[in-house]
């Protein structure tokens, strides 16, 4: 973490203040509550599965529990402007559903107040699909860096986590 960002962290520590993991999907910056990840882990061979939605990136076995993989830039229907690192997988829950997402690169933690974030003004600028972003935050001490703050939730509907649930199971039963 820079000597910025460890400025950040100090000044926004505050009860209306959560902490954020950033990461990059090609060059672009995100962020997510850390409170809704259950690990970040380096990227690993991922088993495809025929018949799952273009986003789906295949199953893992992590510690004995096949875990299904969603690939963000596809989920964003991205347009890749540089070449693609990807170097980790975010691990998330939503019920009882494990799930991860391949992301370029993960920069840290940093703690940012409900106040630094901006609710996105509806003009269509973005890359991605505004339904997923839950604000836009402006790290003044990092040269005025903008950071996506992305709502986990919303990336996958129910009807899509049940989707990977039949396609998890259907992994766990052919191994």
């Amino acid at each position: 973490m820079s000597e910025s960002e460890k400025t950040i962290n100090k000044q926004d520590v505050g009860k209306d203040a959560s902490q954020y993991v950033i990461f990059e999907i090609d060059r672009e910056e995100y962020g997510v509550k850390l409170v809704d990840l259950k690990e970040i882990i380096k990227i690993l061979e991922l088993t495809p599965l025929p018949n799952a939605p273009e986003f789906f990136a295949g199953v893992f076995n992590l510690r004995g529990k096949i875990i299904p993989v969603i690939d963000l830039e596809k989920r964003f229907s991205l347009k890749r402007e540089s070449p693609r690192v990807s170097e980790h997988i975010l691990i998330t829950e939503q019920g009882s559903d494990l799930y991860g997402m391949i992301v370029d690169k993960v920069s840290g933690t940093i703690r940012i107040s409900v106040e630094k974030i901006q609710k996105p003004q509806s003009i269509g600028v973005f890359k991605i699909n505004e339904s997923y972003i839950d604000g836009l935050a402006t790290l003044e001490q990092s040269g005025g860096r903008l950071v996506i703050i992305l709502n986990i939730k919303k990336i996958l509907s129910p009807a899509e986590l049940a989707e990977l649930g039949k396609q998890t199971q259907s992994a766990n039963t052919k191994s």
